[in-house]
């Protein structure tokens, strides 16, 4: 895990940014099936 981590952090911002956006909704549609239950 932690080397995909790394292989993110070093992309451009830009597709950085939009990756991070993309997992955001993604999980959004998981918290909202019920699958995921966050403890933030």
């Amino acid at each position: 895990m932690n080397g995909e981590l790394t292989d993110i952090l070093d992309l451009p911002p830009i597709i950085r940014i939009q990756f991070l956006c993309v997992i955001s909704h993604i999980l959004a549609l998981f918290n909202k099936k019920g699958l995921i239950t966050k403890n933030y």
